[in-house]
């Protein structure tokens, strides 16, 4: 794996880390943006009672029905008040209608605060009608059902005056005092509970705060995978380099044997037929074996390059076996060895050519190394739905080198000419579908006529 391609997975994870930094921050903003509306929404509530409240006193006294809500009445005329049976209204009010223009409603109260009055100019100049309101009928008539109607849902409505100490049961979080003539009082408008605003608040940061740091372990997992599979791509990359140096090498024997056998023919060394004969029966066995390794091989790299299981050929597993074995029967029987096959009834699909390159390879291997045999039997197996189970047993003298059994390597001196690439091919092919291919140990007494200790190659087949 080069440099850059080790690097661009952490850089990748380093700007991750920073959009994430980013998102939370902008989460914890938005925690204070949501507090900010909240209390910009009791401020709204507490303006719109005070709305509220004003207009309903200035409706009830142009109406004429606001005698419910006073104290007492006064009619004034030029300057002066009259009233059965009423105390005169405080002197600072007649002052302030002395001064008063026009035709709108002018509030009056007392400095001390105890009183709180209106005028209504009347139709004639001079002439109107003066009021006290009665404010604890005004706070349970006018004030409370605002403040009720205000209140529902999630907030919490009161009347404040002023001195005196804010109700327990909530805390205010906006306050709008009343107009004249009910200046003394405010409106406070708060969190019906605030444990509760409390509590979704924490949820939305746990929330917004879970989401980012799951985005970032994703992002992690996912950078760390990649940087896996870069790896295992590099190491594989690797080893089938040196797999096709190692097959470079071994293939050079078969072409040894093809180029002497065609220069004998060339310069007329084979005079005789026999030899005649014989250096071309030479030049057809390593073409054969030659090809079918190239294939091979070709195969193996393919399936290297893609999805093997998607590029291999699949069909029933039982003929094809029983048909790559019964080719080698007579060759088997000529050299004294008796094939013996149990393959069973499995109707599944497996990769029939590798399976079928198994067959030929193994029962080749017995041909030419089992020196001595006289039986090779092929067993197949089910170990599960989806795996099968063959085994190629002969009673020879059993393998030279069982751990390097499945690595490309020279042929041992005196064996018949070969790559040396076959078990490996068989190897490489199996562990790129999903199967395994091993050399297992056979322990215990040999069974009644095998002579030697025997190779037993067990194969774990996947199926379909």
């Amino acid at each position: 794996m080069t440099r850059e391609g080790l690097r661009a997975p952490w850089v990748a994870l380093a700007a991750g880390a920073a959009l994430a930094a980013l998102a939370l921050g902008l989460a914890l903003w938005s925690k204070e943006l949501t507090k900010e509306a909240r209390r910009a929404e009791c401020s709204a509530r507490a303006q719109a009672i005070a709305l509220r409240v004003q207009g309903t006193l200035e409706e009830r006294l142009r109406a004429g029905s606001a005698r419910a809500l006073t104290r007492a009445e006064w009619n004034v005329k030029q300057g002066r008040s009259s009233a059965a049976g009423a105390q005169a209204p405080p002197a600072a009010w007649l002052t302030a209608l002395a001064r008063h223009e026009g035709s709108a409603t002018l509030p009056v109260s007392e400095a001390a605060g105890g009183r709180a009055g209106s005028y209504l100019p009347g139709a004639l100049p001079g002439e109107g009608l003066l009021v006290e309101w009665d404010l604890d009928v005004v706070e349970r008539e006018v004030v409370g059902p605002a403040l009720s109607e205000a209140g529902a849902g999630h907030y919490a409505a009161a009347l404040l005056l002023e001195g005196q100490p804010q109700p327990t049961s909530f805390r205010a979080r906006a306050q709008s005092p009343l107009f004249p003539p009910l200046g003394r009082w405010s409106v406070g408008v708060g969190f019906a509970d605030r444990s509760a605003v409390s509590r979704d608040l924490r949820l939305q940061t746990a929330l917004v705060g879970a989401l980012v740091l799951g985005l970032l372990l994703a992002l992690i997992a996912s950078l760390l995978a990649y940087s896996r599979r870069l790896r295992r791509r590099a190491h594989r990359a690797l080893v089938r380099d040196q797999f096709l140096v190692r097959a470079t090498h071994e293939l050079q024997t078969p072409l040894a044997l093809l180029r002497a056998a065609a220069e004998t023919l060339q310069s007329g060394a084979a005079s005789e037929p026999a030899d005649r004969e014989r250096c071309v029966a030479i030049v057809a066995r390593e073409e054969t074996r030659l090809t079918a390794t190239i294939h091979r091989l070709l195969r193996t790299l393919r399936w290297e390059s893609g999805e093997a299981a998607d590029l291999a050929r699949w069909g029933p597993l039982v003929p094809t076996l029983e048909a790559a074995a019964e080719a080698l029967r007579a060759a088997l029987e000529d050299a004294g060895l008796e094939l013996e096959l149990e393959l069973g009834s499995l109707e599944c699909e497996a990769p029939i050519d590798l399976a079928s390159d198994t067959i030929t390879e193994l029962l080749s291997n017995a041909l030419k190394h089992a020196s001595g045999a006289t039986r090779v039997s092929v067993r197949l197996s089910a170990l599960s739905p989806s795996r099968a189970l063959l085994e190629v047993q002969d009673d020879g003298p059993g393998l030279a080198s069982p751990g390097g059994a499945f690595a490309p390597a020279p042929q041992a001196v005196g064996a018949l000419p070969g790559s040396g690439l076959g078990l490996a091919l068989l190897k490489e092919g199996w562990t790129l579908l999903g199967g395994r291919i091993t050399h297992a140990e056979r322990g215990g007494p040999n069974p009644p006529g095998e002579r030697g200790p025997g190779a037993l190659i067990r194969v774990e087949i996947p199926l379909r």
